[in-house]
């Protein structure tokens, strides 16, 4: 289906070792998207993507406006959201579209988080904006909304999360959850945007009911995690990060 672009999004801040695992699945999930890859430094993907260097604050309310911009460049009528430190099966961009008024979230998610000494795979609900397909239009409309009445909110929120979009104003936009039949694994980390919340128990990250050391396609929870926390050590040996 040639009706979507994909927007890549890095900060450029994960471990090589990481890197280069990631970028294997990236590519294998990415065939025959058109991509716009948003990094803070130059990269190169090897697809013929379209390379935007951010120039905004590394944060939250920087990826909005980062996906606007994108969305503006792109000329399919979905777009969808990659991140570097999620996992994709090439069914998430292929399987699913949501009507044309609507932003669909696939909710086959499994979260692991690297500080965990005994790591496994939690299987959280809710919606999160790396895994979202919408349509490039309707992204473009919400965004400018959102930059026009409040372009400095702190936490801005997923389009279509009707809490976050009281709070700001702004339309209510609709949204559907979808299960792909393989999931998409996403790393809690000590390098993101979100904290980790480690040093805060009250405000610690959440984790869904459901857990398991081993999934269907992406195998066992401690082999992911060690690529990362094994590609955090190299650096920080090497004084790299």
């Amino acid at each position: 289906m040639a009706d979507l672009t994909i927007i890549y999004m890095t900060a450029n801040r994960m471990p090589q070792r990481w890197v280069e695992f990631h970028r294997k699945h990236l590519l294998a999930a990415m065939d025959g998207f058109p991509v716009i890859a948003i990094s803070m430094k130059p990269i190169d993907l090897w697809v013929g993507e379209t390379k935007l260097i951010q120039t905004l604050p590394y944060g939250s309310t920087s990826v909005y406006k980062e996906w606007n911009r994108a969305a503006k460049i792109a000329e399919t009528d979905y777009v969808a959201i990659a991140e570097d430190d999620v996992l994709y099966h090439p069914w998430h961009f292929q399987k699913f579209r949501p009507k044309l008024d609507e932003v669909a979230y696939d909710m086959s998610r499994w979260t692991l988080m690297s500080w965990r000494q005994d790591p496994y795979f939690s299987l959280l609900r809710a919606v999160g904006g790396f895994a979202q397909i919408c349509p490039r239009k309707l992204m473009i409309e919400a965004l400018d909304e959102r930059e026009q009445k409040c372009p400095n909110y702190a936490r801005p929120g997923e389009i279509g999360r009707h809490d976050k979009e009281r709070r700001m104003g702004v339309t209510l936009r609709k949204h559907v959850e979808w299960w792909c039949h393989y999931p998409m694994v996403t790393l809690a980390h000590t390098r993101a945007v979100s904290s980790t919340f480690q040093d805060h128990p009250r405000w610690s990250r959440k984790e869904g009911e459901l857990k398991a050391f081993e999934i269907p396609y992406w195998d066992r929870a401690g082999d992911i995690v060690d690529i990362f926390n094994k590609g955090v050590a190299e650096e920080e040996e090497h004084g790299q990060h």
